[in-house]
C-alpha cells in the first residue's frame, strides 16, 4: 500500500480523495500514477479488503474505485464499512468477473460497476463525472497515455479474457497480440511472429514515448494460429531481461565500432608523410612507363558500405545500418566484421522482414 494513513484534505472538505482498492501491483500502480496527474484530488490505494477500511476510516474519501475480488474479502463488503460509518460516498466497482458479481451489488445510484478493462481515459471520465473535476484543467493531461501494452495483458491474463492488443507508434499499427482465455496466444510484428515478436513489443512497451499507444479490443476466437506457448508472466520476464541483455549488446557493439574505428585511426596516424624531395638531378632518359595496376572496384565499394554501416551505427539508424553491412557481406560474406554486426542487429530485432 502506498497511500497514508493520516487524515489529508478531503477528510475536513478540502481537496476530495480517490481511494483505489486492487490487489494487482502493476495495475493498482498504473491506476494511481494516472488519477494522480488530475488536478484537484489526492489519491490514495490499498490491497486488500484490512487496508480499505482503514484508508476509508482514516482519509474520508469522497470516491472509491474498488475491485471485487481482494485476497481477504470482497469489494462489496465496502459497502457495509461506509454504511456503519455513516458515509455516502460513491463506489466504483471494477471486475473480470462481472456476471459472478454483478447480480450481488445493490442497485444505488452512488454505486457503479464495469468490468475490466478499463483505460486510463474511461477511468478519469468516471472520476471527473463523480467529482465534477475542473473541464479545462482535465483537459491539459488529457495527452497522457491510457493503460500500456504489458498493463492490458496482465488484466486481461489474470481476468481470462479473450482480447487483441494493437500496439501503434505514430498513428501506424506495429504488432499485434492476441490472448485467449486467459492464455497469451500470438504476436505479430513487422519482422515475425511468436515469441520473438513479443519480447520486441514488450521492449517496445518498455521504452514507449508519447507516440506509442495500445488499443484493446474485445476478441471472440483467435484471428491466427497460435505462434506463443511460453506462459506470459514467464514470457513477460524473460522478455524484461532481454532488454537489458540488448542495452548491453548495444554497448558491447559500439565498442567493437570505437576500437575498430581507433585501430583505423592508429594506422592513418602512423603513416608520417616522407620528408620533401631533394632538388632533381639534371634530366635522364625515362625508362618506359609502366601501367598502373588496375583498381579494385569491390574492394572500393565494400569499403563504402561498411563506412556506411558504421556511420548508421553511430547515429543509432540501425535498420540502415544493417542495409549497409548487408551490402558489405555481398562482397565479402566471410569478414567476421560484417558478419558480427550483421548477427547482432538480427538479434536485436532491426533485420528487415524482406532481407536476411
Amino acid at each position: 500500500m502506498t497511500g497514508p494513513l493520516a487524515p489529508l484534505p478531503g477528510k475536513n472538505g478540502g481537496t476530495p480523495v480517490v481511494l483505489v482498492v486492487e490487489d494487482e501491483p502493476v495495475l493498482r500502480a498504473s491506476m494511481v500514477r494516472g488519477l494522480a496527474r488530475m488536478p484537484g484530488i489526492e489519491v490514495v490505494d490499498g490491497a486488500t479488503m484490512a487496508e480499505a477500511t482503514r484508508l476509508v476510516e482514516a482519509c474520508r474519501p469522497a470516491l472509491i474505485i474498488s475491485d471485487l475480488s481482494l485476497p481477504d474479502g470482497t469489494g462489496e463488503e465496502l459497502i457495509g464499512v461506509l454504511d456503519r460509518l455513516r458515509m455516502r460516498v460513491p463506489i466504483i466497482f471494477i471486475t473480470a468477473y462481472l456476471g459472478a458479481f454483478q447480480s450481488r451489488i445493490p442497485r444505488r445510484t452512488d454505486i457503479e460497476i464495469h468490468e475490466k478493462p478499463v483505460s486510463l481515459e474511461r477511468l478519469r471520465g468516471f472520476v471527473e463525472a463523480r467529482l465534477r473535476v475542473d473541464t479545462e484543467a482535465r483537459r491539459a493531461t488529457s495527452d497522457d497515455a491510457p493503460f500500456s501494452m504489458v498493463d492490458y495483458l496482465q488484466i486481461a491474463c489474470i481476468g481470462a479474457h479473450s482480447v487483441s492488443l494493437t500496439l501503434e507508434e505514430r498513428g501506424r499499427v506495429v504488432g499485434t497480440i492476441e490472448v485467449n482465455r486467459g492464455e497469451l496466444w500470438s504476436a505479430r510484428d513487422a519482422f515475425g511472429a511468436g515469441e520473438a515478436a513479443f519480447q520486441r513489443m514488450f521492449a517496445r512497451d518498455a521504452l514507449r514515448g508519447t507516440d506509442t499507444f495500445t488499443r484493446c479490443r474485445s476478441l471472440r476466437a483467435p484471428a491466427v494460429r497460435r505462434d506463443v506457448t511460453t506462459n506470459w508472466q514467464v514470457l513477460m520476464l524473460e522478455s524484461a531481461c532481454a532488454i537489458d541483455e540488448g542495452q548491453q549488446a548495444l554497448v558491447d557493439l559500439d565498442e567493437d565500432i570505437d576500437a575498430s574505428l581507433s585501430g583505423a585511426l592508429e594506422s592513418v596516424e602512423s603513416v608520417v608523410p616522407p620528408p620533401p624531395p631533394p632538388l632533381p638531378p639534371p634530366p635522364v632518359p625515362a625508362p618506359e612507363a609502366t601501367p598502373d595496376p588496375p583498381r579494385d572496384r569491390d574492394a572500393e565499394r565494400f569499403a563504402a558500405a561498411f563506412d556506411a554501416g558504421v556511420e548508421a551505427l553511430l547515429g543509432r539508424d540501425f535498420h540502415t545500418a544493417y542495409d549497409r553491412f548487408l551490402d558489405a557481406a555481398e562482397l565479402r560474406p566471410d569478414d567476421p566484421r560484417v558478419r558480427a554486426n550483421l548477427q547482432r542487429l538480427r538479434d536485436l530485432g532491426f533485420a528487415p522482414g524482406g532481407r536476411a
